[in-house]
């Protein structure tokens, strides 16, 4: 678990401030998925018994003091040893993890017990450790109506855009650094010194990248890429053995039908299409239909039309704002239309 090798957590629940108690409790008001986490960290690393901060540890060491913790603490009666004296005898660093010699008292039947007892509780605390560091995978999810700023581990940075999902592969960062991105995202990805791929899966395609910033968008279908710098390529799944990529250079927009695997590549404004990130929306003549899906896909409402004539209206208009009551009067203005909303539903028709 990654809120157990963060010197500021473990700061946090070491040595509680009103500072840090505010700072955590925002962080976790952002998304409140993360108090199970916090619950979890918080109870492993009072069961492994740090004492301070620990910062620096890799996750191989944080075993390593689990089940130093774990053998010590069921020895303790055995060697008549308090709590506060295992834990003195546990290394902070970790550098390496002792080993106690058992006095032989009792039976050997209860030797036999405890020695079971011992070896079960390193095998739990084994399942703990692939559980939370193995096989975590860290998430970023988006409601309707809201962005989302964030910072990979390695630095690159992306922008969720509403009703969106990225999730780091939980082998980040070993050979590749892998995300997978269901919704929409700009991505503005660092180059590393060893020339570390960067990969997004989306839907059944691959986009590959070393450094570059482009927006991804998944959605009904079709996945659409848009290059603003740098350069990357897209790899689709293999038809007949045969393996289809694709390279973009700035400014080209590819989409890919998930349907039909049918590829379109042009070159774009792709302001167009990432202006959302700045808190605007441009629409460059598009029909009202492809209008009222961004509205669906971003803020959650069903568009209900009443005739076929207005969802072929053509949209042309720069709005600063990505507020929808403001999107919605605009659109009304601009085709006198009459627009209501109601619980979870708009209803677009002519006045």
């Amino acid at each position: 678990m990654k809120l157990l090798l963060d010197p500021n957590f473990q700061d946090w629940v070491l040595d509680p401030t009103d500072d840090r108690d505010h700072f955590w409790s925002e962080w976790i008001a952002q998304d409140p998925q993360r108090q199970q986490d916090v619950d979890q960290a918080k109870a492993l690393m009072k069961s492994i018994g740090f004492q301070t901060p620990v910062s620096g540890l890799d996750e191989k060491a944080v075993f390593q003091k689990i089940k130093a913790g774990i053998q010590l603490e069921e020895l303790s009666d055995e060697l008549n040893l308090s709590r506060e004296g295992t834990d003195e005898q546990v290394d902070d660093t970790v550098e390496e993890t002792v080993i106690y010699s058992l006095p032989v008292k009792g039976s050997s039947t209860r030797w036999l017990y405890r020695i079971a007892a011992t070896l079960a509780l390193i095998i739990a605390s084994t399942a703990t450790y692939f559980y939370y560091f193995v096989n975590s995978t860290e998430t970023y999810t988006t409601a309707f109506g809201e962005t989302k700023e964030v910072t990979l581990p390695d630095g690159s940075f992306v922008v969720l855009n509403a009703n969106s999902t990225l999730s780091l592969d939980p082998s980040w960062p070993h050979d590749e650094r892998r995300v997978e991105l269901t919704g929409e995202a700009y991505f503005s990805v660092i180059h590393t010194e060893n020339d570390q791929k960067f990969i997004v899966r989306s839907n059944h395609i691959e986009v590959e990248v070393l450094g570059t910033e482009f927006n991804l968008n998944n959605r009904r279908g079709t996945t659409q890429v848009v290059l603003e710098s740098g350069e990357v390529k897209i790899n689709l799944p293999a038809v007949d053995g045969v393996e289809k990529t694709v390279m973009m250079a700035p400014g080209d927009l590819v989409e890919v039908s998930e349907k039909d695997n049918k590829i379109t590549k042009k070159v774009t404004n792709t302001r167009v299409y990432s202006s959302w990130k700045n808190g605007e929306l441009i629409f460059n003549g598009v029909p009202l239909d492809q209008v009222f899906e961004t509205i669906q896909d971003r803020y959650g409402y069903d568009v209900i039309v009443k005739g076929e004539e207005i969802e072929n209206m053509l949209f042309e208009a720069e709005i600063q704002s990505t507020d929808l009551d403001l999107v919605l009067r605009v659109i009304s203005r601009s085709f006198n239309l009459s627009i209501t909303k109601n619980n979870n539903e708009i209803m677009v028709e002519k006045r």
